[in-house]
């Protein structure tokens, strides 16, 4: 294959309409997709959720461990705020992962 048809092939392939009008839809504009309110910080291979259930689990996590909430008991603690307010447990669970990953937080030792 030469070059010539390399660039033939690779010219028909590309996209027709602009990256920006590509994930429109129904309900959608260029603008709501691109852009976000605020940015969401990474650390460690995790984005930090912004806002939502997940955001305000995150935010319990850090009150906990700012009133020095040992990595042990953290766990509990943690769950029973959930129970109080109507967090599922799997996903208290989750999240407490994602934030000792976020915060490069190890994992408690037995004993």
């Amino acid at each position: 294959m030469t070059v010539a048809l390399m660039r033939a092939a690779l010219t028909a392939l590309q996209p027709t309409a602009p990256l920006e009008t590509a994930f429109t839809g129904p309900g959608l504009t260029a603008a709501s997709v691109v852009k976000r309110e605020k940015p969401r910080v990474g650390r460690n291979g995790i984005k930090r959720p912004v806002k939502g259930k997940c955001a305000d689990v995150l935010k319990v996590f850090h009150e906990l461990r700012v009133k020095g909430t040992e990595s042990k008991d953290l766990t509990t603690a943690i769950h029973a705020v959930g129970e109080k307010r109507g967090w599922n447990r799997n996903n208290v669970g989750c999240e407490l992962s994602a934030y000792r990953r976020f915060h490069g937080i190890g994992r408690p030792r037995k004993g």
